[in-house]
């Protein structure tokens, strides 16, 4: 059952950022496994059903979703070994971090947050959601609304794509989206501290997310933009 994070939570990922070492992690392993695996995974364990209510798709085994906190660093700059942040991600199983849509919560040395996007470039599922766009805006617009009525929308946009005229507002900002992001933060010490955030992120998953995550979902992803009717998968089949 998950009772809420605790002070050592927050300190174990400020005490990994300075001291970014296999020893000092190896030495304290016992502060990690007790303080920050076992939460998140009794967290990811009380999110299961009501993830498994937006789609019966997503994988949502706790020590599934659970992200590692060691870096892969072949291919980066940044060499240090270990991550000062933790994630679960509720995908598709078998399916990449990158270019799937996703239900997240994250939580760092400060705060935590629940959301869903894709990360990287999706350009197959954002020509989908264009298309959706043009065709069904009033309905996307609707969706989009509810979800921003918590979440914060962000990610990175073509800067020379033509938006069509009289589109909504949030129809707008999502159509020249090259992927996105949309979350909700949580920076309450009490909060954080507290059995209560399970409900209140399970109630943003329901409320909030739900929606908008079942419609960009349903729709089949394109290679090149096309401008007839959107194709969807059959209802409940995502």
């Amino acid at each position: 059952m998950f009772t809420g994070f605790t002070d050592e939570t927050f300190q174990f990922f400020a005490a990994i950022r300075f001291h970014n070492t296999p020893e000092f992690f190896h030495a304290n392993h016992d502060w990690y496994e007790r303080s920050v695996r076992s939460p998140l995974k009794d967290l990811a364990a009380e999110l299961g059903e009501t993830v498994l209510e937006v789609s019966d798709r997503l994988e949502t085994r706790p020590e599934r979703v659970l992200s590692r906190i060691n870096r892969d660093v072949r291919f980066s700059r940044d060499k240090s070994p270990y991550r000062d942040y933790m994630w679960l991600s509720f995908r598709r199983p078998g399916t990449p971090h990158s270019g799937e849509l996703t239900i997240y919560f994250d939580i760092g040395s400060k705060d935590c947050g629940v959301g869903f996007g894709v990360y990287d470039l999706a350009r197959p599922l954002m020509n989908a959601v264009r298309r959706e766009i043009r065709v069904n805006p009033e309905s996307f617009e609707r969706d989009a609304q509810i979800a921003a009525d918590r979440l914060a929308l962000g990610g990175q946009a073509y800067r020379r794509m033509k938006i069509p005229d009289g589109l909504p507002p949030l129809c707008r900002q999502f159509y020249p989206m090259k992927g996105f992001w949309m979350e909700r933060r949580f920076a309450e010490a009490e909060l954080l501290r507290s059995p209560r955030l399970a409900g209140e992120v399970r109630q943003t998953i329901a409320e909030n997310i739900r929606p908008l995550f079942r419609r960009i979902a349903s729709l089949a992803p394109e290679t090149e933009e096309q401008t007839p009717s959107p194709v969807r998968r059959p209802a409940g089949d995502f």
